[in-house]
């Protein structure tokens, strides 16, 4: 049997075995707790300005010269 194949079959018995073990009939199953309490806020829009202002110089990194012929 060839390493890729002992990887396949491999990889698919514990796919197989983790699938199996979610499909449990039991009755033990736990009552539903109920829900907590939670708060809610709402939310109400307003205008922001989102802007920074650094200091600080640009310069291009590649200069172009055109010229007419």
């Amino acid at each position: 049997m060839t390493t890729h194949a002992r990887v396949t079959l491999l990889s698919g018995l514990i796919i197989s075995a983790l699938l199996l073990t979610g499909c449990d009939n039991s009755d033990n199953q736990q009552p539903h707790a109920q829900a907590p309490q939670v708060t809610v806020h709402v939310v109400n829009s307003a205008p922001l300005s989102v802007t920074t202002e650094l200091p600080g110089r640009t310069s291009a990194f590649r200069v172009a010269e055109v010229r007419p012929q």
